[in-house]
């Protein structure tokens, strides 16, 4: 998992959408739904409920997102406390 694979989640699950996501990153939309699914992959579960018009968290991800969420300051960079706080 990299650090830039948890921005891009935690600005899909704050607009709802990839495209809006992908703009904020200044990427395209196929980039950024790639390395959402490469997370998703690697955890081994769905972060996102997708249709054609919506995007939304799934309990999992909702689970996700306030674990994440949580190690992010203002300025989006990383918490010192967050990264002590997940090694066992």
């Amino acid at each position: 998992m990299h650090l830039e694979q948890l921005r891009y989640f935690l600005s899909v699950a704050r607009h709802r959408n990839f495209t809006e996501a992908a703009r904020e990153f200044y990427m395209t939309q196929p980039a950024i739904t790639h390395q959402i699914s490469a997370l998703e992959r690697e955890l081994g579960i769905k972060l996102f409920l997708r249709t054609t018009r919506n995007v939304s968290l799934t309990r999992a991800g909702s689970s996700f997102w306030r674990t994440p969420s949580g190690c992010w300051t203002w300025r989006s960079g990383p918490w010192v406390g967050c990264a002590r706080r997940s090694r066992p």
